[in-house]
């Protein structure tokens, strides 16, 4: 079942606090995100914080 993102993220996240990884973040990084923050995903966004995805 898909999901949309929105609904994914709590209202009290803002742009400054929502943990993302980066498209250019070592997979080594983005998994310590996910252990710090205890995360099973996180949403991947490119330098101007776009979401990447299928396009």
């Amino acid at each position: 079942m898909a999901s949309i993102v929105q609904h994914l993220i709590p209202e009290s996240q803002t742009l400054e606090t929502l943990v993302t990884a980066s498209d250019e973040m070592s997979l080594q990084k983005a998994l310590e995100l996910m252990i710090e923050h205890d995360f099973s995903q996180l949403p991947v966004v490119d330098k101007d914080f776009k979401l990447k995805g299928p396009g």
